[in-house]
């Protein structure tokens, strides 16, 4: 998913709050941004008992991805994988739609 997403929900489940509603979209995609540092973070750091950073952010086609985590020991796509998908997926879409052709209004 882009970080859009998770903002964009954070916007729908919390709304503006005190702030000012033009402000509510830079304001999600900083908590968005806060949850992946922090992610982040736990992967650098040598947390020892600490349960493994779930996040991980990739960039492909100047689009900010976030991927789950493998767990350690499971069969899964990893993230680079996942990311690698979805900007393949978004080609294949994109070139989906310019093939269709809308009738002129």
């Amino acid at each position: 998913m882009t970080a859009v997403e998770p903002a964009d929900e954070l916007r729908v489940r919390h709304g503006a709050g005190d702030g000012d509603a033009a402000d509510t979209p830079a304001r999600s995609l900083a908590v968005v941004r806060a949850a992946v540092d922090t992610e982040a973070r736990k992967r650098d750091e040598d947390a020892g008992s600490e349960p493994s950073a779930r996040l991980a952010l990739l960039r492909r086609d100047g689009r900010v991805l976030l991927a789950l985590e493998d767990q350690p020991g499971a069969d899964e796509p990893t993230p680079a994988e996942l990311a690698d998908y979805a900007a393949a997926l978004g080609v294949v879409a994109a070139d989906s739609l310019s093939a269709i052709r809308c009738p002129a209004g």
